[in-house]
């Protein structure tokens, strides 16, 4: 019954399949010593397709037609498809038309799209087709598309970049991904090893495979330019497609019809894009550059709490658009409430989605001082809307907080302490002469004694192990200060990304914490001016926050970078090894 069930299934969508006809060529471009592929595909039908080439009059049908037919099934949804291909010769040169042709399937008509090919002379010398390359079809390229190239500041752009080719790749790399001055971007997508498709372009096919997906925001206005992606390719020779001719024979070659490998070097077109400023009609003062579509929540993780307890309070933006540049205006918190800590925000974004989708989180830590009833107000984020051109406004609910006495305090006290009764204010005063007698040494227990010197003891030891202690630590703060410079260069070598910026601020900031003997969490431009002030020269201490500067630039705005981390890393060796001198 399953096996029933399941054929039933498969016919019944085959059955119910819309059929679809294409016609293409592997090639557009040709001399007249060389053939093409034609084919033609019926998507989605129940038989070969029956084509009528009596319309073709600039080709000679060399051989064919041959068949081929492939299935799939993918989420319960089977997909068909029968093919019939000729090898076609050009008759002359010149730009020749494959003319629309009939073809019949399923009893049903279509009509296929005409197809342009351009012919040109064949060479008739080994030494005239060195100086003049084969005209061809474009067999290997890459190819950057956007969803859109006008927008407004702000607002997303998605570019897509994919590679075609006739050829077997047999390696890839991305040597330069692209650049701009005057984005911020995130990467949506990047495939680690790219999967290819059959795709027909301009009536020619092509194995397609996407290399990646980006998404730009704006930060200026004007016309911007967005960098080519670079990628070197090493693939099969196209000569495998070509039959061997007369002048391959006569000059020696009569293996060029194997393929052989060759190596490229392949770049996008730049893309240009035109920003517009955002529509002053209608704006707010209180604009706080977000773009997109969003959604504000606020949270208390408990509604009731005593006083001088800690507790938490989330804002949440939620929504699609320029979520790592919106920032929100600190909450307006009632009085006798104090904030400990705001966290940094963290962003979870919806990987699943081609659109910057996902959730910012920030997060408060409160105490409040007094007991009462404390409402914290809503919260407000203006943002535009390009959908539908036109501001909007939303607003977090108010929360209540429930903050009730603690032990040892009342209500309405800012901070309270216990009070308690040590001793009687009067005690009794003797009246009597108070008598005194001489103790001998022998008279005093020997367990007094012990119990002493085991005092003594448990005094002494715990400064003894702190002093073995500390000197255990200054020995190992000592060891990091001695080995920082190696250890820095051996990760400033490892460094071959160009916008690998993480490392290289991470690389200063540990040499230093390393040298000074502190943490590294922390340490910021600043900081490290100061830790260096009076101990090297001016020139290096600028020098070095330049260098923290542009990494950070390159980290946070990659647009706006001058050099690569490379580039960087290389300078940064020798500006630690002068500093080690000083330090």
């Amino acid at each position: 019954m399953k096996r029933v069930l399941t054929l039933f299934i498969i016919f019944s969508a085959v059955a119910s399949a819309q059929v679809k006809v294409v016609a293409s060529v592997d090639k557009n471009k040709i001399n007249l010593n060389q053939h093409i592929s034609f084919e033609v595909k019926a998507e989605g039908s129940e038989e070969f397709p029956q084509v009528d080439l009596s319309p073709i009059k600039d080709f000679t049908i060399a051989s064919g037609p041959s068949q081929s037919s492939s299935y799939q099934m993918f989420n319960n949804k089977v997909t068909t498809a029968y093919s019939l291909s000729w090898n076609l010769l050009p008759k002359k040169e010149g730009k020749l038309t494959i003319p629309s042709l009939k073809v019949v399937v399923d009893r049903k008509s279509y009509i296929t799209k005409p197809i342009t090919i351009q012919v040109s002379k064949s060479s008739r010398s080994r030494s005239k087709r060195t100086q003049q390359p084969e005209p061809e079809t474009q067999y290997i390229f890459l190819e950057a598309y956007t969803d859109k190239r006008e927008a407004y500041i702000g607002e997303q752009i998605t570019v897509e970049f994919m590679l075609y080719t006739q050829v077997n790749i047999n390696d890839l790399s991305i040597s330069q991904k692209p650049q701009g001055i005057g984005f911020w971007k995130e990467e949506l997508q990047s495939p680690r090893s790219p999967k290819f498709r059959l795709r027909e372009l301009d009536g020619v096919r092509y194995n397609v495979a996407s290399l990646g997906k980006i998404a730009l925001f704006s930060t200026e206005t004007g016309q911007l330019i967005l960098d080519p992606m670079i990628l070197d390719v090493t693939a099969s020779s196209r000569s495998v497609n070509r039959f061997p001719t007369f002048d391959d024979l006569r000059f020696g070659d009569p293996f060029s019809i194997f393929p052989q490998s060759e190596r490229f070097r392949l770049e996008s077109e730049p893309v240009e894009l035109t920003i517009h400023p955002l529509p002053e009609e209608g704006r707010p003062e209180n604009y706080s550059q977000a773009v997109g579509q969003f959604s504000l929540s606020t949270y208390i993780d408990s509604s009731e709490v005593e006083v001088n307890r800690a507790v938490t309070f989330k804002v949440e933006l939620k929504g699609t658009g320029n979520l790592n540049l919106v920032e929100i205006n600190e909450p307006d918190f009632p009085g006798g409430v104090e904030i400990f800590d705001r966290k940094r925000p963290v962003f979870d974004r919806d990987v699943f989605r081609d659109d910057f989708t996902g959730v910012k989180l920030w997060e408060y830590i409160i105490m409040p001082r007094r007991s009462g009833l404390f409402i914290v107000p809503e919260m407000e984020l203006v943002y535009f809307n390009p959908a539908e051109n036109s501001w909007k406004v939303i607003r977090s609910k108010p929360l209540r907080l429930n903050v009730e006495p603690g032990r040892g305090t009342s209500s309405g006290s800012g901070s309270s302490q216990d009070v308690f009764q040590l001793d009687q204010d009067i005690r009794y005063i003797r009246t009597s002469p108070m008598q005194f007698r001489l103790i001998r040494q022998e008279m005093i227990p020997s367990l007094v004694w012990w119990l002493a010197g085991i005092g003594a003891l448990l005094f002494i030891l715990p400064g003894a192990v702190l002093l073995v202690q500390g000197d255990s630590e200054s020995r190992r703060l000592e060891g990091k200060s001695r080995t920082a410079l190696r250890r820095s260069r051996r990760k400033l070598k490892r460094i071959t990304s160009v916008d690998d910026y993480t490392t290289v601020s991470k690389v200063i900031t540990v040499y230093i914490a390393d040298k000074f003997g502190l943490p590294s969490t922390g340490l910021d431009v600043d900081t490290i001016n100061s830790l260096l002030t009076d101990i090297v020269s001016d020139e290096k201490r600028k020098e070095l926050g330049e260098i923290l500067t542009a990494s950070n630039e390159g980290r946070f705005s990659p647009g706006k970078a001058q050099k690569s981390a490379v580039e960087l890393a290389g300078t940064i060796k020798e500006i630690l090894t002068s500093l080690e001198e000083e330090l």
